[in-house]
């Protein structure tokens, strides 16, 4: 039995108008990569974040460091992801790597570095003895700028009820 051609019915997606072809739907993504800047929510605490890391005097952190070792993570970056960090309450270092992978606040503010939950305890070790001198200067910047939303100005000594970071472990 030969098998024979069909000829196009007039059934068809063309025949119907109503009926959409599936590769329509399909669009390859947009060339280049993706902006973060234009992801951010304007209200979002990691634009003032990054723009007082931007403006702080933070010499202080890559003094007296080596050169041992592979390409580092940038300083400024972890601070500001630490910052962000401790802002929205994300105190575990599992939670902020995974952050780093996931959420465009975090991708803003370390400039998409994605440290994992290792290198994010191990400097979050390192810093724990200038960890107050560097959020001070960040947000003595913001304040200078006009930056800092005046929700997080007032901060008093009183404890919280929320458990404090624990800054010297992860």
């Amino acid at each position: 039995m030969a098998h024979r051609r069909s000829e196009p019915s007039s059934g068809g997606p063309a025949s119907r108008p109503h009926v959409r072809d599936f590769q329509a739907f399909r669009k390859p993504p947009p060339p280049g990569p993706v902006e973060l800047e234009r992801l951010v929510p304007p209200d979002s605490d990691c634009l003032w974040i990054k723009a007082g890391l931007d403006r702080a005097d933070l010499s202080f952190l890559t003094e007296g460091k080596g050169t041992r070792g592979g390409a580092p993570y940038d300083p400024r970056a972890m601070l500001g992801v630490l910052l962000l960090a401790y802002v929205e309450g994300r105190t575990g270092s599992g939670t902020i790597a995974q952050a780093c992978r996931r959420d465009v606040c975090y991708m803003h503010v370390s400039g998409r570095q994605t440290p994992d939950a290792r290198t994010v305890r191990r400097f979050r070790a390192a810093l724990a003895p200038l960890m107050e001198e560097a959020f001070r200067r960040v947000v003595a910047a913001c304040a200078q700028e006009g930056l800092l939303p005046m929700r997080l100005v007032a901060v008093d000594e009183r404890r919280s009820p929320r458990r404090p970071p624990n800054w010297g472990r992860g």
